[in-house]
């Protein structure tokens, strides 16, 4: 997971599932949609899961191979970061790798989003659902 050593990610799809087990059906998978569609879900003030390259850089090595549900492209550079927050030249992001919140150049960040094939996981709504009366 740090980089030292070959290891497993998680894409998108068994992260949406998992948040919406956790999180009362409250996720909302956004992946494939333009970079200026997440800086509207941060005006909402919901951060958004984002997978990026370890570096934010675009260019990198990808693999590629045939599982039984379709074809895999993957680098061992992927990396996912919370996306808190953005200004005219950059965005923030909670860094689960460093601990630490970063600014990241804008075009930088949405080059890598875009390398990593615009895969994004955010929620519907940051209010606590109400659990339902019971009679």
């Amino acid at each position: 997971m740090r980089g030292n050593a070959p290891g497993y990610g998680v894409y998108h799809t068994p992260i949406a599932n998992l948040l919406n087990r956790l999180a009362q059906n409250r996720a909302l998978d956004i992946t494939g949609r333009p970079f200026r569609s997440l800086l509207s879900v941060l005006n909402t003030g919901r951060p958004i899961i984002v997978w990026t390259t370890i570096d934010y850089t675009a260019r990198v090595p990808f693999i590629t191979w045939q599982s039984p549900t379709g074809r895999v492209r993957a680098t061992w550079q992927e990396h996912a970061v919370l996306l808190v927050g953005y200004n005219a030249r950059d965005v923030y992001v909670n860094n689960p790798l460093t601990g630490t919140r970063q600014a990241i150049p804008r075009k930088t960040f949405e080059n890598s989003y875009v390398a990593m094939g615009r895969q994004a996981v955010t929620v519907t709504s940051l209010a606590p659902h109400s659990a339902p009366k019971r009679a």
